[in-house]
């Protein structure tokens, strides 16, 4: 499973008026509990219970001081939590789903 996140794009607004500061946040939020083999979903590890939760939240900060109309400088700062949770990979024993 490969997550990522999208980061933050910088545009300059306004051109008359460039020197100003700029603050951009972007989020992403992925689950997934469904497993395949190629295009075919593995319907009984639900069943059995040894499907494999994960939950992936991001966060991306950006600062950008823009200096002109041609140049600036940015600063950006993610945050990641990334949860991973199952039975069968912890011997049977209770392990607290992200659906709880």
């Amino acid at each position: 499973m490969a997550v990522r996140s999208n980061g933050n794009t910088c545009s300059f607004g306004n051109p008359a008026n460039a020197k100003n500061w700029q603050l951009n946040f972007n989020t992403r939020y992925f689950k997934s509990y469904k497993h395949f083999i190629g295009k075919e979903e593995q319907k009984l590890r639900l069943e059995e219970g040894t499907e494999v939760f994960n939950d992936s939240f991001s966060w991306d900060f950006t600062l950008t001081p823009n200096f002109s109309k041609l140049w600036s400088a940015s600063l950006n700062i993610p945050l990641l939590s990334n949860v991973r949770s199952s039975l069968y990979e912890h011997y049977g024993n209770s392990s607290v789903s992200p659906n709880a």
